[in-house]
């Protein structure tokens, strides 16, 4: 006899992830520099450069820096069965997980804002306490389970 209790309430605060802003950096650099030893046209080579560069400072803001309004500090899945996502300027958000990745050294959950906006959460081992990350783990793994035995 199943009954059908909703799980208990998860947190997850988030921190920026070295391992992130290390390998981030490391690939974008890496971008940068095969742009400059390659033999492209310079009128081809920077705005490929500038876009490279676009991409470093986004990707930045939204997982690497804790103080911009576009990095998630805060995901919650509360009692009521409701995602929350809090942003690093206190905003928060209704969102629908749309999809997970887990593995033990990245967790990737993509949650819908609204009817068109989306956006990715990343989860590495120094980004958030280990017991928050280990009952996410559980929780995705279990609750997907049930999805599939539908």
């Amino acid at each position: 006899m199943s009954s059908a209790k909703s799980p208990p309430p998860l947190t997850l605060n988030l921190l920026p992830s070295r391992w992130f802003i290390v390998g981030n950096g490391c690939c974008h650099l890496l971008a940068l520099l095969s742009l400059a030893i390659s033999s492209l046209p310079l009128p081809v080579t920077v705005p490929l450069g500038m876009a490279v560069l676009s991409s470093l400072v986004l990707n930045h803001s939204r997982y690497g820096n804790p103080h911009s309004p576009r990095f998630i500090e805060h995901v919650g899945w509360t009692a009521t069965g409701q995602w929350q996502l809090r942003t690093a300027d206190g905003v928060e958000r209704p969102a629908r997980l749309l999809g997970s990745y887990a593995h033990p050294r990245l967790m990737i959950l993509t949650f819908a804002l609204g009817r068109f906006a989306r956006r990715s959460v990343l989860v590495l081992p120094d980004s958030a306490d280990p017991e928050e990350i280990r009952r996410l783990r559980v929780w995705l793994r279990t609750s997907s389970q049930a999805i599939e035995e539908l």
